[in-house]
């Protein structure tokens, strides 16, 4: 799995010390290098976290002298810090003391009173035994879905376990489930939880959320003219560029042929149509030496409001783009 911009992935969290200090794997390569085992791992707290649809998610491993350490983060921290001492009062240190998953409410200031935020840790396992916790926070109280995400994270944690055992068949599994074989963005059903994800969340805390909907021009062009090995070609270095070029909390999703999609949570329109511009000179410059290159796109914007679905944000961005192309004739 691509470990860099797919959105939302990284892990600005992660120690130094951690990096040169990996979990201890049973299957663990000593010749491979920390930090990019570190990125991958990143890759998968992302796939968690976001289909848990949470706030934020991280791993906790048991350091030296019982004290515990973020490993791998992503998303808002939303009190998931973590607590030295392993039986500490926070979600990690009780996951891990009582060797069970547990919930705990707080405020977002940290504190327990007048809850309005919810914190869900389970314990991670490897042959040799409980290793972490996983963590995921949320910005509102879950109330009566408790119980079955408390399931659901632990059933997560397993799959943390079964990266420690063996890395390789866990990416295998979530690069075949939601990323573009060509293009390496995300696949469309995994786009779409995406979309009504975000903007479910924007709605909830009134943060702006818009959309970008790129389309390769005259790219059929190209297909017939040079072929559909050079247009995955194309293809390939457009995704790639897009995933380059996003932050860390954006999303890119390839919609479907040569049309991709861009989410950018905490963006306004403004934002939306300057990275629009930044995007489409990255594209040209990176496909000026390839056959049938260099490649241009063009880009519908737009931006969530109130009473909008996720379909509508979409649909408006798409209509956005055929105003373009109607205006560039």
């Amino acid at each position: 799995m691509s470990t860099r911009h797919h959105g939302r992935v990284g892990s600005p969290a992660a120690t130094e010390a951690l990096r040169a200090d990996p979990i201890p794997s049973a299957s663990d390569d000593s010749g491979a290098d920390p930090a990019e085992r570190t990125a991958d791992l990143d890759s998968v707290i992302r796939f968690i976290g976001r289909d848990m649809d949470a706030d934020g998610a991280m791993l906790a491993v048991d350091g030296r002298a019982g004290t515990s350490h973020v490993y791998s983060s992503w998303g808002r921290p939303l009190g998931l810090q973590v607590l030295d001492g392993v039986a500490g009062g926070g979600a990690i240190g009780r996951a891990l003391a009582r060797d069970k998953p547990v919930a705990r409410r707080l405020r977002r200031d940290g504190t327990g009173d007048s809850p309005t935020a919810e914190v869900l840790a389970a314990p991670v396992r490897v042959p040799s035994g409980v290793t972490g916790a996983l963590a995921v926070g949320f910005d509102h109280p879950l109330n009566g879905q408790l119980d079955n995400e408390l399931r659901r994270l632990s059933s997560f944690a397993g799959l943390i376990g079964l990266w420690l055992d063996d890395s390789e068949a866990l990416l295998q599994l979530l690069r075949a489930a939601c990323e573009d074989a060509v293009t390496g963005c995300l696949t469309y059903p995994t786009l779409a939880h995406e979309l009504e994800s975000e903007s479910k969340r924007a709605l909830r805390t009134g943060q702006p959320l818009s959309c970008l909907f790129i389309d390769i021009d005259r790219f059929k062009q190209v297909n017939d003219s040079l072929g559909h090995p050079t247009g995955n070609v194309m293809l390939g270095i457009v995704g790639a560029t897009l995933r380059e070029r996003v932050r860390d909390t954006d999303t890119v999703g390839r919609f479907g042929g040569d049309e991709f999609v861009v989410l950018l949570p905490d963006t306004a329109m403004p934002g939306a149509h300057e990275l629009a511009e930044v995007l489409a000179n990255a594209i040209r410059e990176a496909t000026a030496e390839v056959r049938g290159g260099p490649v241009e796109i063009s880009t519908g914007v737009s931006e969530l409001a109130q009473g909008m679905t996720h379909a509508e944000l979409l649909e408006q961005a798409d209509s956005s783009l055929r105003e373009r192309r109607s205006g560039d004739r």
